[in-house]
Formats: structure tokens, C-alpha cells, sequence
């Protein structure tokens, strides 16, 4: 269901958006009357129980934290043999090498509706802000592969990374998504890394079908902070937000 509604808020962000209009809010939308004036927040449990997720280092377990935002934010549940996280945080820096395949497995029930992209810019296809042109992604042959079930996505309209064919399989009933494996392998070649030099060696991942949520890939050996875009920074739920379902009251 959040992911649904998600989606719907994202469509309707993009339309006001491209037409240089800010949503309105009239009224109050989350009266805090018999709370004796004020938020009780809800807190999830300081020892949440994680599972242990050893994986190989190239290999990473997507997961998407569907409360944390308006939108969600991407996690990585990775863990070492203690059971603690490799890449804590919402929208985790993910730290890569040239010449080497990473593969991002988005086999994680909550990954539906979050198709994973990649791209030069922050929120890549969904352009500088909400509703605006479409910027560089990483969809050359041989830089990016869609896979199901470990095979690369053969459907018409495959074209050299299987996006045409992976995106769409994600708005299919839940049930039906979930039955098969879904995964993106990223290769770090020399032209991708030469492009992302002009950003100071940072690619970044995001939601192809929602905005705000990018998170950073940095490609070690050509790093430059100085150069590079900074990216928006996740955003921290207020007790409101807890109290009220919302985001950023």
C-alpha cells in the first residue's frame, strides 16, 4: 500500500512541478488536541533485531525503509558475521572500484515499486527537481545489465541493459513481483569512470520510478570532493511525523 501511494504523491510532485507550482496546505492536518499540546513520538525499538546478511563484498542487498520519507529511502542489508550493518543509514555511500561488477539485488519484498537506476546526477531520469528533463544515466552495453532470476531481461524492448523490460515488471501485483529475483549489475569500466570524473568520480543511485531518494556511488581510485554535485541529504522524521504518518510537518 505505501508503495502505491508513494508513487501517486511522486506523479503529482512532478506535475506541479513542471507547471512551477508548490502544493498547498490549508487548515491543520494533524491537531495535537488531547495530546496535552504536544508529539509523543513513535520510536522503533533501540535493539531491533537484524538478521545476519554475509555477502559477497560486489554484492549488495537492497532494501527500501518505506516510512523513513515522503518517498522512502534505500538500505543496504549487508551485515558482517555479527550481524552489524556494513552500510548503516538511509541512502548509504557505496564505495566502488574501475574494472570491477557489482551486482545490486533488489530480491527484498520492500524493493517493490523501487526499480533501481543509476546515473551521472542526482535522481538521474527524474531530472534536477520535481518534474524536471531527464539526465545522464549509466546505460551503455557492457556498464549495465537487468536481470530475473539471474538471466538478463529478454523482452522486446530489452535494448542493451534490460531497463525497459526490469521497470515495468515492477508495477505488476506484489504477489507476481515477488515470486521472481531481481537484481542490476553495474560495471565500473573506464568510460563510466571518465565520465564521472567531471563529478568528481560520484555516480549516483536512485528510484526510477520515485524521486529523493538517491544515495552516492563514489568510485575510489578518481574521488574528488571538490568537484563533485552535493547531494540532498536524507531527511530525519519529526515526532509528528511519527505521530501522523507525514513527512518533514
Amino acid at each position: 500500500f505505501f508503495n502505491i501511494q508513494n508513487h501517486e504523491i511522486n506523479i503529482f510532485r512532478n506535475y506541479l512541478g513542471a507547471k512551477g507550482l508548490a502544493a498547498e496546505w490549508t487548515g491543520e492536518q494533524c491537531s495535537v488536541q488531547g495530546r496535552g499540546g504536544k508529539f509523543t513520538p513513535v520510536r522503533e525499538p533501540e535493539t531491533e533485531k537484524i538478521e545476519v546478511n554475509v555477502a559477497d563484498p560486489n554484492t549488495f542487498l537492497l532494501a527500501v525503509d518505506l516510512l523513513a520519507s515522503e518517498t522512502g529511502y534505500y538500505i543496504v542489508e549487508n551485515t558482517d558475521e555479527f550481524g552489524t550493518r556494513t552500510h548503516s543509514g538511509h541512502s548509504p555511500d557505496i564505495h566502488v572500484k574501475i574494472g570491477e561488477t557489482y551486482i545490486f539485488d533488489q530480491g527484498a519484498g520492500s524493493n517493490w515499486y523501487h526499480p533501481i537506476g543509476f546515473a551521472y546526477y542526482p535522481d538521474g531520469a527524474h531530472g534536477a527537481d520535481w518534474g524536471g528533463d531527464e539526465r545522464d544515466e549509466v546505460e551503455g552495453l557492457g556498464e549495465l545489465i537487468y536481470k530475473k532470476n539471474g538471466a538478463p531481461m529478454d523482452c522486446e524492448d530489452a535494448g542493451d541493459t534490460g531497463l525497459d523490460c526490469y521497470e515495468p515488471a515492477f508495477f505488476f501485483p506484489r504477489g507476481h513481483w515477488k515470486a521472481d529475483d531481481w537484481t542490476a549489475e553495474l560495471t565500473i569500466t573506464e568510460d563510466v569512470a571518465n565520465k564521472a570524473k567531471a563529478n568528481g568520480g560520484v555516480l549516483y543511485y536512485f528510484c526510477h520510478i520515485h524521486s529523493k531518494m538517491s544515495g552516492r556511488i563514489i568510485i575510489d581510485e578518481i574521488y574528488d570532493s571538490s568537484k563533485e554535485i552535493k547531494l540532498y541529504p536524507t531527511y530525519t522524521k519529526t515526532d509528528a511525523d511519527t505521530v501522523c504518518g507525514t513527512s518533514d510537518l
